[in-house]
């Protein structure tokens, strides 16, 4: 009987058994096979097999390495990173891959099956064996048993994310400890060395040298920060649930703690109910702080703190006119009027009037409802240039390369009708920014016209009731655009904008920080609970009344 040969895929002989066995499913082109046979003479053998409608499956291999004995005289290269030892050196050592785990989740150790080829009589085909191989030995100071294995077992988890076609062929190894439960012994490498040091080891399983090595130890202080950053967000979560657990014991189960188990179904459970003693996770996560990993970019990130004060200069020579930011020597655009536009604001800013009109619907949409009101106006838009508007909100603008506050849209309101006029050119978050600030005019206009004479803002002085009622009315704009900013995600623009206005010290400045006193900015997208459109006299009066007196002498 003849049968076709169709050529799914292409491996070096040396690469197969890293990745697939024998008796395991792949998919090709949407396609279900098992895999029949892997030998020399004929590579992989596959068979169809039918569509599996329920799940994928996912394997986990279970391998031993034989390692020789690592002298120190081999070593290649010495380096210390981040707190760490890590040397490059030389030795013999064999691979026996005794079987796998065939699992509905990668991380459910509980439903895992447990294949083992060690009696199969091919099972010499899946062994590997290198001579002179180079390695990478990871010295770890003050670390015992328990947290070595931590943290190869982290190791080893993050490399399927950082290497996705390559973490088959990394293994790091790590003596286990002797009373190590089945579930988690599974989950990584058996060792066998000759000389039982306490290192970490990190080795490349490939005939050919992939250069997985030299991007480990290049990468080390970025994976030793994505690691700190994920035990402190999982550590973090499991307090806060702990906390939230205590409350409920006083006060009934949450709806919102039955929808969100994590301390139930986290991941280094592993499909169990607990934790082993053996993984030592806090302990790991403090000893990463104290290699460098305090002042983590990816945690500020996560929590969204990513401006640094130096970032923005108030008193730099050349400034964008748009952003704040200081500016490079050839990375900026003068526009007709005069405006400086740096790189980053051109590439987004918004020219035609059609994408303001975008904006303006979008921004008053999501306005209604992170903040659940309602503008019951018809509006106009106009789009016109820095010049036109400075003149009608009676300001005179001169083009200049220090950076300065000046007013990039004006709200008017008159027979019953309202008007927004924004200056052209702006980066899409400006324009989304002096919209919102807009819009929160038009609001005030609409709701807040009785009630003034009700809060009694009048002062002894004209200039003094001007000023109060700025911080009033300006300083809740300012707030309303600075928050809705970080509830559309967008806090690096955000931070840089309340620093701004923090700095100010004029009536819009004074207004914005009494607002973000008593209505704390929300910075991780959570629902609002309380902003000044619920209230009925948003800020305390004397207080804007005080900032008046200060500010006018």
């Amino acid at each position: 009987m003849n049968c076709a040969i169709i050529i799914k895929d292409a491996k070096f002989f040396g690469h197969i058994t890293q990745t697939i066995l024998s008796g395991q499913y792949v998919v090709y082109n949407g396609k279900y096979y098992e895999v029949h046979e892997i030998s020399p003479d004929y590579g992989i053998v596959l068979r169809r097999a039918s569509d599996l409608y329920s799940s994928r499956r996912y394997y986990r291999q279970l391998r031993t390495y034989h390692m020789g004995k690592v002298e120190q005289s081999e070593m290649v290269s010495s380096r210390n990173v981040a707190g760490m030892k890590l040397m490059t050196g030389c030795c013999d050592f064999s691979v026996d891959t005794d079987g796998y785990l065939d699992i509905q989740d990668l991380h459910d150790c509980r439903t895992a099956r447990h294949v083992d080829l060690r009696e199969d009589p091919k099972a010499g085909s899946y062994r590997r064996s290198y001579h002179n191989k180079r390695i990478l030995t990871v010295k770890l100071p003050d670390m015992d048993e328990d947290m070595r294995y931590t943290l190869g077992l982290l190791f080893s988890e993050l490399f399927r994310s950082l290497y996705p076609a390559g973490w088959a062929y990394l293994a790091v190894l790590a003596k286990k400890p002797e009373d190590l439960e089945e579930t988690y012994s599974l989950l990584t490498y058996d060792l066998e060395e000759e000389n039982s040091t306490e290192n970490l080891y990190i080795v490349e399983d490939s005939e050919l040298d992939l250069g997985l090595l030299d991007s480990v130890i290049r990468n080390m202080p970025r994976m030793m920060e994505i690691l700190e950053d994920y035990l402190s967000w999982h550590l973090e979560k499991l307090g806060e649930e702990a906390a939230e657990e205590e409350k409920e014991q006083t006060e009934g189960e949450s709806e919102e703690a039955k929808k969100d188990p994590y301390r139930k179904e986290h991941y280094f459970l592993f499909g169990g109910e607990k934790v082993s003693s053996h993984l030592k996770l806090s302990e790991i996560r403090d000893y990463l702080k104290r290699c460098g990993s305090r002042k983590n970019p990816l945690t500020r990130a996560r929590k969204q703190e990513l401006i640094d004060a130096r970032e923005f200069d108030l008193q730099a020579v050349n400034t964008c006119d748009f952003c704040g930011l200081p500016l490079s020597e050839v990375s900026y655009e003068r526009l007709n009027d005069g405006r400086i536009r740096c790189s980053d604001c051109a590439s987004s800013a918004v020219e035609t009037t059609g994408e303001f009109q975008e904006i303006f619907l979008r921004c008053l949409k999501m306005m209604e409802i992170l903040y659940g009101i309602k503008i019951h106006a018809p509006i106009q838009l106009h789009v016109t240039n820095a010049e036109e508007v400075a003149k009608q909100t009676g300001i005179v603008y001169k083009p200049g390369t220090k950076f300065a506050v000046r007013a990039v849209g004006y709200a008017q309101m008159k027979n019953g009708i309202c008007r927004i006029v924004v200056e052209n050119g702006s980066p899409r978050l400006a324009a989304i920014e002096t919209m919102v600030h807009e819009l929160t005019h038009i609001w005030q206009y609409l709701n807040w016209k009785d009630r003034e004479k009700a809060w009694n803002l009048k002062m002894e002085k004209k200039a003094y009731t001007a000023a109060a009622r700025d911080i009033l009315y300006e300083g809740m704009e300012i707030w309303v655009s600075i928050q809705y900013l970080y509830q559309v995600g967008e806090s690096s623009y955000a931070a840089g904008l309340e620093q701004i206005q923090m700095a100010r010290d004029d009536a819009r400045g004074a207004g914005f920080r009494l607002y973000a006193a008593q209505y704390p900015l929300v910075k991780d997208m959570t629902a609002l609970r309380k902003t000044p459109f619920t209230e009925y006299i948003p800020v305390d009066l004397e207080k804007v009344k005080s900032e008046a007196h200060r500010l006018l002498g």
